[in-house]
């Protein structure tokens, strides 16, 4: 899934519920951007200098808001 609103673009690897979950955040460049991530509501932490946040989906369904730096 992928969303580019503003000059950002986020992209989630979909997973299954429990799986692994990659978050790659980049600006309108390809350029990666350090920015914080929430899933379901719980604030998982930052992308990194990477732009990516490698974590555990949700068992049940999600969106993810981001909030960059």
């Amino acid at each position: 899934m992928r969303n580019n609103s503003t000059d950002l673009e986020l992209a989630v690897n979909r997973t299954y519920s429990g799986g692994p979950l990659r978050i790659n955040l980049t600006d309108a460049n390809g350029n990666p951007v350090n920015g914080t991530v929430e899933v379901a509501g719980t604030e998982l932490g930052p992308t990194g200098a990477d732009g990516v946040l490698m974590t555990v989906a949700p068992r049940e369904q999600f969106t993810v808001p981001l909030d960059a730096d």
